[in-house]
């Protein structure tokens, strides 16, 4: 029987000739001014036992939520509630990625808007949205329940979502008297519902259903603006030698990076993590400047390799194919397509997975 042997691993995605790098880039679906709110930024990954210090722990039991393997877990069948312990709020935008032990078990996980919170039963003054399915159901219920020291019912219920039964995210806006609610980064709320002007505070309720969260994310007047990620990305750009790679990714590089020192002057925390992730992009896609003896060398480097001795795998060798017909068509004045399929190239020799 042969064995394989890992020569050196790469990837590349083909099927489509390589496009410009002045496309719009966006990580989720952009956000209207409409659901945004002022403040910073606090993000709870759950990574240590500190981080439940922000928190004040409630259980119908004598169980609370507590934190294994950097996330926070709600195993035990009874109503536990974890109430972030910065305040109140009247604007706040507040997300968690949400995930079960049991895939094909009871799933009751929210967010709370409320207030006056204890360890009984339904113990709060105000709202929480949740995703909700039975057990062995194929469809989520998203809800927005009501307390007063007792449960008022669910005045807003949504049914049939089709969703995945992990990695899921939930999202709770709160802004000029109405709660909206989304789903897995939607860029429209599933719903919205008017909750008056008082100031609450933001948590996560879970009920009688073994799931675990993470990713405790508050963004609010309470909070500061988070802003160094972006102060260090601003000066790693700065800091590479422009000269080394091709003029069309240091365009776009330069074009993010205006926009990103715009938005660190601003102030505006959405603005930031737009530049955040725009701009770490604009670094992942610079592109070293090769020449076009380089591309014929590593194009007749490529050529000379044969496998009629059967010494590569099928699809290793079939990828090295690949990339030497798009390679040997393209415009040997466009130093994108020179620089970026001689990279590409040399990157799929390197991947060949021999057998031995």
């Amino acid at each position: 029987m042969k064995h394989l042997i890992k020569v050196i691993a790469g990837t590349l995605i083909l099927g489509s000739l390589f496009s410009s790098f002045s496309a719009t880039y966006a990580k989720y679906y952009p956000i209207e001014d409409i659901y945004k709110v002022s403040g910073g930024k606090t993000v709870i990954t759950f990574d240590n036992e500190d981080d439940l210090d922000n928190f004040f722990l409630f259980s119908e039991f004598d169980k609370s939520p507590e934190i294994i393997d950097e996330k926070l877990y709600f195993y035990n069948l009874a109503e536990q509630k974890a109430i972030y312990a910065n305040g109140t709020y009247e604007a706040v935008d507040v997300s968690v990625d949400i995930n079960t032990i049991n895939k094909n078990g009871k799933f009751d996980t929210g967010i709370y808007f409320a207030t006056d919170f204890n360890y009984r039963l339904d113990g709060a003054v105000g709202y929480e949205v949740n995703l909700e399915k039975g057990p062995g159901s194929a469809a989520f219920y998203l809800k927005l329940h009501e307390f007063n020291h007792g449960y008022r019912g669910a005045k807003v219920e949504i049914a049939g979502l089709k969703l995945p039964t992990v990695d899921l995210n939930l999202r709770v806006v709160v802004r000029e008297r109405y709660l909206y609610a989304f789903v897995n980064h939607e860029s429209k709320p599933r719903l919205k519902y008017y909750v008056g002007a008082q100031a609450r505070n933001v948590g996560l309720r879970n009920f009688y259903s073994p799931n675990y969260v993470d990713n405790f994310t508050v963004i609010g007047e309470n909070e500061e603006i988070s802003k160094s990620k972006l102060e260090t990305l601003i000066e790693k750009s700065e800091a590479i030698d422009k000269s080394l790679y091709t003029s069309a990714t240091i365009l776009n590089l330069n074009s993010v990076l205006n926009g990103a020192k715009q938005a660190i002057a601003s102030n505006n925390q959405y603005d930031i993590d737009k530049y955040e992730d725009l701009l770490e992009k604009a670094l992942n896609e610079l592109i070293i400047k090769r020449t076009v003896d380089e591309l014929e060398v590593a194009l007749t480097k490529a050529k000379n390799i044969n496998n009629e001795d059967e010494k590569y795998t099928t699809n290793s060798y079939k990828a090295l194919l690949m990339v030497i017909e798009i390679a040997e068509e393209i415009d040997r004045n466009d130093e994108e397509k020179v620089s970026y399929w001689c990279i590409q190239l040399e990157k799929k020799i390197d991947a060949l997975i021999a057998y031995l």
